[in-house]
Formats: C-alpha cells, sequence, structure tokens
C-alpha cells in the first residue's frame, strides 16, 4: 500500500474467541459470533497523530469495515473509534 489517507487504520484484528496460545474458547464459539474489538495497527493515515504502527489497540467493535489487500484481511477504522492503545 502506498499512503492510507486522513484520520485512518488498518489493523490486523484478533478474534476474541481465541485466547493468545491459541486455545478455541467454548463458551465464545458456541455463543453467537462476537466481532473483535482490539487488534494491531498495520498501517495509519497521514494525519493520525496519537497511533502508530505496530500498537496494540482497543476499539469499538461496531466500528470499520473489512479490507482485503495483499491476500490479507484487515479492518479499516478511524481513529476517533479507537478506546485506547495496550501497554505491553
Amino acid at each position: 500500500m502506498k499512503q492510507l489517507l486522513g484520520k485512518r487504520i488498518l489493523i490486523t484484528t484478533k478474534d476474541p474467541a481465541v485466547t493468545d496460545s491459541g486455545i478455541i474458547l467454548e463458551s465464545a464459539a458456541t455463543e453467537h459470533k462476537q466481532r473483535p474489538f482490539e487488534g494491531t495497527v498495520d498501517y495509519v493515515g497521514d494525519k493520525v497523530e496519537d497511533i502508530q504502527v505496530g500498537d496494540h489497540i482497543h476499539f469499538n467493535s461496531i466500528a470499520g469495515k473489512e479490507f482485503p489487500h495483499d491476500g490479507k484481511t484487515y479492518l479499516l477504522i478511524h481513529e476517533q473509534d479507537v478506546n485506547g492503545i495496550y501497554l505491553v
């Protein structure tokens, strides 16, 4: 991707039904499919100020639109939909 414009952020999401170690949580898998609410930032727009590539962020689960690029599916959200940045 050449450049993302404005206050948009392209992220790789984390499935809330799968733990970091790859275990699928039965309660989450049997309930209705939850939309992701956290992910890792892959691209930021030219006007994004406080978020950087590589940040692990929490965002509104109803935000964004899936965006296919280079054989991978990302979620495109606006900076205003980010609730916070996880500190590792």
